[in-house]
């Protein structure tokens, strides 16, 4: 890796100094006006990382603003799902000075990038396709009160994997602080300035003079862009604050460009900002009026004002008509992202996943709504002196008489549902158990054949009870008589969380199938089309690349293990795999290493280590190994990942499982699994030659 030259300024932190005794300090990178940044080695994670240190400028507000730096930098330590920002892995105090740990940047910025690869220009397209990771981040920054405040195209550095990254985090609130002018607007300022210099080649301050309110020439003077684009960008580089646009989905919107993502953040930036804009917004025009030399308005100051005012109001008019549109078009993928708001907002208050439902009240009224196609309307509301802290709501549907009901329990202070009981009918119940079920208790589900069990057991009026250590359910059947006096069968559901752990891992996993939904379908349909077509059922075997091997190297041993089953919550199926071909096998998913920092989160959850399935992450485990069928393994010299598979065939060798490993020698054309990106080389035939000679024998 190339590394960055360091400065030559002295730094505070002694070179090779072991800092929280894991960071080894490199050299200093850039002094800045509230930090210094040191390249660094982390001996934990075994990787090159960057540590930020915050230096503070005023000593009477040094233990405030060093407070106020963890808090900010806090908030963006484990956040995965935005990729526009260089990844937190570490926000700590060391005696009285404060750090955060980054990802290590090796690339270039976003202006050397240009320059040198693009030759200065790139198209609105191009530009977009950069920016958006970058712009759906500091969306989510506008949404919980956060400006960056500081963009610029220095601050916009490629990772290794050449996506655009946004740095320049932990002290936002210093530069917010020294402007009380800041807001979203100056991101989206910033952004515009950025946009109109892939564009032109030129910075605003080159084509046109801000400081003497002189006009930004047209963009289309240095490239060919639609009208809408040159606009857009003028009137937001012209016009100032109040005069441009209030958010990214707006920008996105006058541009043209995709803009649904940034949709989701809108209410949230408008309910935090709003107010504050609009202010601003009036004091900046009002400032801009007083500054002017004449003492009365001329007929094109007027006119001025008035295109202003008109283009302001037509902005809001389209804003407001865009975003009804938006959530009446998308009400199914609001409330859905609102229910995963849910499940990460409680299960951050009760650290547990076993601790009640992940869902609100108003939400889960709202789901059934959707997904039944009735109305509910509020029939009663009661508090309990028992329960103080809890109350329930009772809906019916009216259309239905009043038939359909749902009564929910839930906390009075965080509205977060803790048991519900649903009235409906058969063909409403099933649905429930098909699209809701798993909404209220993420990742649980009945299969066809458990919801026919189900339904069976309630024959005569008799209770279905199960738990599952993580709710109990009660269902039974009911019968009733309308106005034709004609018998109709109705359905009454129980569901209660279990306000306690799991007494073991059997418990843990449920009685019922939890992530495996997809897998039990494959596999059954493996089964049955397999015969269908003429198949035979004892010469099956499962053949994966890359990611694929090591996921049917888990299935198999699922297959094959009841214990590892339960643990990952899932329902094996019997058909029988008698040989697995493992092709360039990405088998460690949370070796310390640049696949496993952060997969094993992503893949199995901020607390698998705890969980029954943590063991198992490691496919050397003894019990999962054993599980396994042979195994055909084939790598190259060339594949990055040869190590994974050399490791763990010599953990099958040492269990004495049966299996083949090929390893091709150095050729660069042989990179990793080769024979499937680049199946019409030589190489790649072989392969398959192999592969299929070895299955042949089981």
């Amino acid at each position: 890796m190339k590394m960055k030259e360091s400065v030559t300024e002295e730094q505070k932190l002694e070179l090779y100094h072991l800092l929280k005794d894991r960071y080894l300090i490199g050299d200093l990178l850039k002094k800045g006006e509230h930090s210094r940044i040191y390249r660094a080695y982390d001996t934990v994670l075994d990787q090159e990382i960057t540590i930020k240190e915050f230096v503070p400028e005023n000593p009477d507000m040094a233990e405030t603003d060093t407070g106020n730096f963890i808090e900010e930098a806090g908030k963006f330590f484990g956040v995965y799902e935005y990729q526009g920002i260089a990844e937190v892995t570490d926000v700590f105090r060391d005696g009285e000075h404060a750090y955060m740990a980054i990802e290590y940047l090796p690339g270039k910025n976003l202006r050397e990038y240009l320059n040198a690869e693009k030759k200065g220009q790139i198209t609105i397209e191009e530009a977009w396709t950069l920016l958006f990771p970058v712009l759906d981040t500091v969306s989510w920054m506008h949404s919980n009160g956060m400006v960056h405040g500081g963009i610029r195209m220095s601050r916009l550095i490629f990772d290794e994997n050449d996506r655009l990254c946004l740095t320049g985090i932990g002290d936002c609130f210093l530069r917010n602080r020294e402007s009380e002018a800041n807001g979203p607007w100056t991101d989206v300022r910033a952004v515009s300035e950025i946009l109109y210099e892939c564009l032109t080649g030129k910075s605003p301050l080159q084509a046109g003079c801000l400081w003497n309110k002189k006009k930004i020439r047209s963009v289309s003077i240095w490239t060919t862009v639609s009208s809408r684009v040159d606009e857009t960008l003028l009137r937001e580089l012209n016009y100032g604050i109040g005069g441009g646009c209030f958010g990214f989905y707006a920008l996105a919107e006058q541009l043209g460009m995709q803009n649904e993502p940034l949709a989701v953040y809108l209410g949230a930036i408008q309910s935090v900002w709003g107010e504050s804009w609009l202010n601003l917004t009036e004091k900046y025009q009002k400032e801009a009026y007083l500054d002017e030399e004449h003492t009365f308005l001329t007929r094109k100051q007027w006119r001025n004002i008035l295109n202003i005012t008109g283009i302001f109001l037509v902005s809001i008019a389209v804003a407001g008509c865009v975003g009804f549109w938006y959530t009446h078009t998308h009400e199914r993928q609001i409330l859905e992202w609102q229910i995963q708001k849910d499940r990460t907002k409680y299960h951050r208050i009760s650290g547990k996943e076993t601790d009640g439902f992940a869902i609100g009240d108003i939400h889960l009224k709202k789901l059934m709504e959707q997904t039944l196609g009735i109305s509910l309307e509020e029939k009663s509301r009661n508090s309990y002196s028992e329960m103080p802290y809890q109350e329930s709501c009772t809906y019916a549907s009216p259309e239905k008489a009043g038939k359909e009901q749902i009564e929910i329990f839930s906390d009075k202070e965080d509205r977060r549902v803790n048991s519900c009981e649903v009235v409906l009918s058969k063909e409403e119940m099933e649905l429930f158990f098909q699209e809701i079920f798993s909404q209220i208790i993420p990742e649980t589900y009945l299969t066809e054949e458990e919801m026919e069990r189900t339904f069976d057991r309630t024959q005569d009026g008799f209770y279905r009870f199960d738990a599952h250590g993580k709710f109990q359910m009660t269902l039974w059947k009911k019968k009733s008589y309308g106005e034709t006096e004609k018998e109709q069968e109705w359905y009454h559901l129980s569901l209660t969380a279990c306000a306690r752990e799991p007494q073991d891992e059997k418990e843990a996993a449920g009685s019922y199938a939890r992530d495996s939904k997809e897998y039990r379908e494959f596999m059954d349909f493996v089964k049955k089309h397999a015969v269908e077509d003429g198949g035979d059922l004892s010469h099956v075997y499962m053949v994966g690349d890359s990611g694929g091997a090591c996921l049917i190297t888990y299935t198999n041993a699922i297959q094959n293990s009841q214990t590892i089953a339960q643990a990952a919550g899932v329902q094996p199926s019997d058909l029988q795999v008698n040989a697995l071909g493992l092709i360039s096998g990405m088998f460690y998913t949370a070796n310390f290493d640049k696949i496993g920092i952060f997969l094993p989160k992503y893949l199995y959850g901020k607390n698998y280590k705890k969980t029954p399935f943590g063991k198992y992450v490691n496919p050397e485990n003894p019990e999962l190994i054993q599980a396994l069928a042979p195994a055909w393994l084939v790598t190259s010299h060339d594949d990055y990942l040869r190590n994974y598979t050399i490791h763990f065939e010599k953990a099958l060798k040492n269990a004495g499982k049966e299996h083949k490993l090929v390893d091709f020698e150095k050729n660069k054309k042989l990179t990793h699994a080769f024979s499937v990106f680049e199946p019409f080389l030589p190489e790649s035939a072989t392969v398959i030659d192999l592969l299929a000679n070895y299955l042949k024998q089981f």
